[in-house]
């Protein structure tokens, strides 16, 4: 890619190739343009192979420009065709080229094309009608293109072939004005700290050349250097920095060393490429990979065995057939910021609303954010029921003591915590659960309403055995703790009119299952339901010390009642 300063009237006008460099792959003799087209293959970017033969030209005499097939690619299986093609000077009258072919299945073909000044970019037109003889591999063979209306740009795009020796009457040769980054260094090294300002700064050695027909001076426009952050996929680079270049550069002149010192503001830590660009042409060169650290600490976790745990993430041990001892490091090892670790503990069954009141008197900034990620985050698909929940996340934030940087995120506590109710979930208690015909959300919800009706461990099993009962015979749940989780708050009593709330989690008007569960149990209630079975108990009861009673009917029920807190006559 050029841009033109100013242009010459040559007549006649002739080009041999004498010269050419190819290395680039928008490379163009001087007053010429290439339309570069790639392909873009599995794990590669493929361009058309042109070389320049140093000797037997035309009348075996000098250079000559090969140019490779067309269709590009890695093999059979990984191929694209392009139309890869060198554009002549605006030319006018007749023109010719010589041309023999690299292999039998060679062919050139003519196109107009066309220039766009504000983009500075050629644009393959129409075919152009020329009669092409019979190519030959081993002779040169003249190809006429005549009667060139004025001032037309012509492609030449060739397939397999060779070409040298192109002629016309007239061609108005374009000066260009081009650059390029010939050298990069990173200077400052491959990791940046940012500064309690929130910046970095990067230095870098750069040479450039000046590649075209004009010569620069400081202050010319464009003439200047930008540092570029590469981005992932189709998004465009970022411009992080730009600085004018302060030497003059005549044609085929190369600087020295260009120091640039940019100062770039940054917001989160990761590995970043950047590039040099200079802003004459556009083209750019590659700086260094550089991995950044936010001011912000690196919070990580490293067991014994030097297995690692990142930025509030836990790690899979899978099966053991005994218990695994551990013993953990918590270590800033990258942050650019210091790490204050807080412990926390959240007792079981508790909701989402009592964890982040945990978390906001741990004096964690995040506290606010995240009862928002326990409503709408749920990363596991068991996380789901058959109907909506009014907290995705409820009952699956293990009930644990956690080690929690002050920097972490509300996202990375909430994954801290569904990862450690993943873990938890082991194999063989997925493999009960199946076979007890329960999904892991039925577990866990009737796990949630055993964990809040039970005041004594040993009250569990059997509660979950009058919930599965109930659940058998099709009867209401009738769980006060469904109907405080639906009243938003707790009571010693319920009323009546508390039972007759309108909600999915009031059990006495509604039968089966809430939507999800109401707390996050212990593993003592998520065991109790596997194992108990529906029993002839269905109901209880508790005494004023917490001990449950369980009966048969609801007779006996109701004079358990009765002995426990007194009749009303």
């Amino acid at each position: 890619m050029c841009i033109r300063d100013r242009a010459d009237v040559v007549s006649p006008y002739t080009y041999n190739f004498e010269g050419l460099s190819t290395s680039s792959t928008d490379f163009a003799p001087a007053g010429w343009g290439h339309v570069v087209e790639g392909y873009d293959g599995y794990g590669d970017f493929y361009y058309v192979d042109y070389r320049l033969k140093e000797s037997g030209g035309y009348g075996d005499n000098g250079a000559y420009l090969y140019i490779g097939s067309q269709t590009i690619g890695d093999g059979s299986w990984d191929q694209g065709t392009v139309a890869d093609m060198l554009v002549t000077p605006p030319i006018t009258g007749d023109a010719s080229i010589y041309v023999k072919k690299n292999k039998s299945s060679g062919t050139i073909t003519f196109y107009t094309c066309s220039y766009n000044a504000s983009t500075k970019k050629y644009t393959k037109g129409s075919k152009y009608d020329v009669t092409v003889p019979e190519l030959s591999e081993t002779e040169w063979t003249k190809v006429d293109i005549p009667g060139v209306a004025a001032d037309t740009r012509i492609g030449i795009c060739g397939d397999d072939v060779s070409i040298d020796e192109f002629a016309a009457a007239s061609a108005v040769i374009e000066l260009r004005k081009k650059l390029n980054v010939s050298l990069v260094k990173l200077m400052s090294g491959a990791t940046a700290d940012a500064d309690a300002d929130g910046n970095i700064t990067l230095k870098m050695n750069v040479k450039v050349k000046n590649n075209g027909d004009v010569a620069f001076n400081p202050g010319d426009e464009n003439y200047s250097l930008s540092i570029m952050r590469k981005n992932t996929g189709s998004a465009a680079d970022t411009e992080v920095y730009t600085q004018p270049i302060a030497v003059a550069l005549q044609p085929g002149e190369t600087s020295d060393f260009i120091e640039l010192n940019a100062v770039i503001p940054v917001t989160e830590s990761a590995r970043s490429r950047f590039d040099v660009r200079e802003n004459i042409t556009g083209s750019s060169s590659y700086g260094g990979w550089v991995d950044i650290y936010a001011y912000k600490p690196d919070f990580s976790v490293t067991t014994t065995s030097f297995d690692v745990i990142s930025n509030g993430t836990l790690q899979d041990f899978g099966i053991s057939q005994s218990s695994v001892d551990k013993e953990y490091n918590i270590r800033n090892t990258k942050g650019a910021a210091p790490l204050t670790i807080n412990s926390i503990t959240v007792p079981e069954g508790f909701t989402a609303v009592q964890i982040a009141d945990v978390l906001q008197k741990a004096g964690l900034e995040c506290y606010g954010d995240f009862l928002h990620e326990a409503e709408t985050y749920a990363p596991f698909p068991y996380m789901y029921g058959p109907e909506a929940a009014k907290v995705k996340g409820e009952g699956f934030l293990f009930a644990d003591t956690y080690e929690i940087p002050k920097s972490c995120s509300a996202r990375q506590i909430a994954d801290m915590m569904y990862r450690r109710t993943d873990e938890m979930l082991t194999p063989a208690l997925r493999r009960r659960a199946e076979e007890k015909h329960l999904s892991i959300h039925a577990l866990m919800t009737i796990a949630s309403m055993v964990e809040r009706e039970a005041r004594l461990k040993e009250d569990q099993v059997p509660i979950a055995s009058v919930i599965l009962a109930r659940l058998e015979k099709q009867m209401p749940l009738q769980i006060d703790a469904t109907v405080q989780y639906a009243l938003g708050r707790q009571k010693e009593e319920l009323t009546i009119a508390d039972t007759k709330i309108d909600s999915p989690y009031n059990t006495y008007e509604r039968q089966g299952l809430p939507p999800g569960p109401i707390s996050s149990p212990g593993m003592d209630a998520v065991r109790a339901v596997l194992d108990a079975a529906p029993g002839e108990y269905l109901y209880y009861v508790a005494e004023k010390d917490g001990r449950h009673v369980f009966t048969k009917t609801l007779e006996e029920h109701q004079a358990e009642i009765d002995r426990i807190y007194g009749t009303d006559d």
